[in-house]
């Protein structure tokens, strides 16, 4: 029997179980101001191209909306459990409750909107961190399944066949 291994299979399993290990092992405030860090990174980098090309254009509507993605990613970067405080509130809060206000049936509109709003009140009392501990301890689990199966699947068994035996 002879073992063929796929490196790039190898590789990338690897990567994933050591992610995985790291969403275990790293807190989830630290983990989260890495990830908020890297994802405003990247919003001020795209906005930055694009104020730098609205400016080239002479955009004033581009240079306006370009200013404000850098700001935003900035704005996110440092201030992102504002953020996702103000998110929870709005989307599972005031949304619902503006709908149940707007809707003539106030009462089945309540049943409807409820467990939205027992989701969002949950999520603003335990902290958005509290909520991304555990999703970063599943995405951890989830991660290292995916890369031991990837380092498995990396090496792919064929038989040897003497090509005397023809």
């Amino acid at each position: 029997m002879k073992i063929k291994c796929n490196y790039k299979l190898l590789v990338l399993g690897l990567i994933n179980t050591i992610i995985g290990i790291l969403f275990l092992v790293i807190n989830s405030s630290t983990l989260l101001n890495i990830v908020f860090f890297i994802v405003g990174g990247l919003i001020i980098a795209s906005g930055g191209y694009s104020l730098y090309n609205a400016i080239k254009q002479k955009n004033t509507y581009e240079i306006i909306y370009a200013s404000f993605d850098i700001l935003f990613g900035i704005l996110l970067m440092f201030f992102h459990k504002t953020f996702m405080l103000i998110i929870a509130a709005v989307y599972l809060i005031l949304i619902p409750t503006i709908r149940i206000i707007l809707n003539k049936n106030h009462s089945k509109q309540l049943m409807t909107e409820l467990p939205r709003l027992i989701i969002g009140v949950v999520i603003i009392l335990l902290t958005p961190e509290g909520i991304l501990n555990i999703l970063f301890k599943i995405i951890g689990v989830m991660l290292i399944i995916i890369g031991i199966i990837g380092v498995l699947g990396s090496f792919v068994f064929e038989k040897y066949i003497d090509s005397k035996n023809e």
